[in-house]
């Protein structure tokens, strides 16, 4: 808004609507911004991609409710696939923990350690690859992802 210098109105354009008085030319480098601007909505693909993996369950549920990401097919990829890595290690957390725990505790420990560490290890790759705009398509469970997707 500009304030006319001859009546005090405050105006938009280029002449004042109450006494016709031009506007006061803009100082030496000003450059307006445009009428309107582009409005960017959602997010970018691989950072929606690295949500999916970096945060279970919430973050694939996420990507695949949320109206800009879930339209695009390698986010909506991404998320089930790590919906489904995310289901087969809490499946065979749930077999280790019970099967080898009623064997043997202490193997049944030291496997569950190794499983986690394999999954963290998993995600940190899966995440580093999504980061990068990367499609990494795991056995078994990749092409169930493709299908739903």
């Amino acid at each position: 808004m500009v304030t006319c210098a001859k009546c005090g109105t405050q105006f938009d354009g280029r002449f004042c609507p109450s006494c016709g008085t031009p506007a006061p030319a803009p100082a030496p480098g000003f450059i307006p911004p445009p009428a309107s601007s582009p409005v960017v909505q959602g997010i970018p693909t691989n950072i929606a991609s690295v949500l999916a993996y970096l945060v279970p369950i919430i973050g694939p549920i996420f990507c695949l409710v949320v109206a800009p990401t879930n339209q695009d097919k390698k986010v909506r990829f991404d998320a089930f696939q790590a919906l489904f890595i995310q289901f087969a290690f809490f499946a065979a957390d749930l077999v280790v923990g019970f099967v080898l725990g009623l064997i043997w505790w202490r193997l049944a420990y030291l496997v569950g350690r190794l499983l986690y560490l394999a999954y963290a290890v998993l995600i940190i790759y899966m995440i580093a690859k999504s980061a990068q705009n990367q499609k990494v398509v795991l056995p078994y469970v990749g092409p169930l992802a493709e299908k739903q997707a």
